[in-house]
């Protein structure tokens, strides 16, 4: 039951991270982006991983966040 849970929880804030807002909040911390790439590391449910990298996606994008990923 958790599992599923957890995917729709992604699924939400995949969606929060399409306005250049919200991906704002995600990297306010760096706390919250590693979360997520520990996320693809754990998780092998394609829907799961598949809006993790979406939320990577999104996060690069912006070059600001791109240049904080990369270094």
């Amino acid at each position: 039951m958790f599992r599923q849970h957890f995917k729709y929880g992604i699924r939400c804030i995949t969606s929060c991270l399409r306005n250049e807002n919200g991906v704002a909040e995600l990297m306010k911390q760096d706390l919250y982006f590693k979360r997520v790439l520990r996320i693809l590391e754990e998780f092998t449910e394609e829907e799961i991983v598949a809006n993790s990298c979406k939320i990577v996606r999104l996060v690069l994008r912006d070059e600001i966040f791109y240049d904080r990923v990369v270094q």
